[in-house]
């Protein structure tokens, strides 16, 4: 299946550690989902600008950021998720399933997917 991959988990750190991380931080799940494509650059990013405005769309996915391996020429995306449920959402949708064929994937996606335990920015409350 495309999206099997390893989840780390960190909440031993948490655990470890209590003081060092906010209680109001924010929690969310990073997911890595990096693949090699058959398409040329420029086809790749239409394909990314293309299909856009339906990962806008999701619910429960904070950000996502498209990006590039120089080294590799492998792509990813990097998905921000409000909750595992969400990600497990989309890991059911059809969306999730045509990335592979919308990018003409070579091989299998790598996934992994991390939890955040500290945030080097928290969101701050907005002034009044």
């Amino acid at each position: 299946m495309f999206y099997e991959g390893q989840h780390r988990k960190c909440a031993a750190v948490v655990r470890e550690f209590p003081d060092c991380f906010a209680e109001e931080a924010r929690q969310m799940i990073v997911q890595f989902v990096k693949f090699k494509s058959d398409l040329s650059d420029d086809e790749v990013r239409r394909t990314m600008e293309e299909r856009a405005p339906q990962y806008r769309a999701l619910p429960g996915l904070l950000q996502k950021y498209y990006v590039r391996e120089s080294g590799t020429g492998e792509y990813a995306g990097v998905y921000f998720w409000d909750s595992e449920e969400s990600m497990r959402d989309f890991q059911q949708s059809e969306l999730a399933r045509s990335i592979p064929s919308a990018y003409k994937a070579a091989g299998q996606a790598r996934v992994e997917v991390f939890e955040t335990v500290l945030t080097l920015r928290p969101e701050e409350p907005a002034s009044a």
